[in-house]
């Protein structure tokens, strides 16, 4: 039979605290996401216990929507909330975009005048769109969904937060 000392007990005691400690630890995984914060705001990142079920989420600001998540520049995943185990260290970027709205603006007739400004806009650009008339006419209104253009004449300008379209009416000048 072997004799132990009490102190010899308690550093075993120790050790086998240490080995149990060791065995039990805890690994954690970093999930690291690279974004623009102005264009948007992602949760869930961080670091998690291994084999977490985790979730990201990407939300948009105002004037801003979310396309997708990457990895390696990769697309994973087109949705705004990602979901996985945690499994390895994680580096994911994800990809807001800014709102683009057409401004569609053209003439009633195509003798009467043009019209310039149409195209594609980001939101809260400002678009200006004029309408200028041929010899023997003039201009008399905006027609669309948006008339109330016609009281600031044949230039406008306004920020775009829709799609736009208008029709520039021209009229032929009445000669006195």
């Amino acid at each position: 039979m072997i004799k132990l000392s009490v102190k010899s007990i308690i550093i075993l005691i120790l050790l086998s605290a240490l080995l149990l400690l060791a065995a039990c630890s805890i690994i954690h995984f970093t999930i690291s996401v690279d974004y623009n914060s102005a264009m948007g705001i992602v949760s869930g990142h961080g670091k998690h216990e291994k084999d977490t079920l985790i979730t990201i989420s990407a939300s948009a600001k105002e004037g801003y929507y979310f396309e997708s998540w990457k990895e390696n520049d990769e697309i994973i995943e087109a949705s705004n909330e990602l979901n996985f185990i945690s499994d390895k260290n994680y580096k994911l970027e994800a990809i807001f975009k800014p709102l683009e709205f057409i401004i569609s603006a053209k003439p009633e007739n195509f003798q009467g005048g043009f019209v310039i400004g149409s195209g594609s806009y980001r939101y809260g650009d400002v678009a200006t769109i004029i309408a200028t008339p041929s010899e023997e006419y003039i201009f008399h209104e905006w027609l669309g969904e948006h008339e109330w253009m016609s009281i600031l004449g044949n230039q406008v300008q306004f920020a775009v937060f829709e799609d736009i379209n208008v029709t520039a009416l021209f009229i032929k000048e009445i000669e006195d």
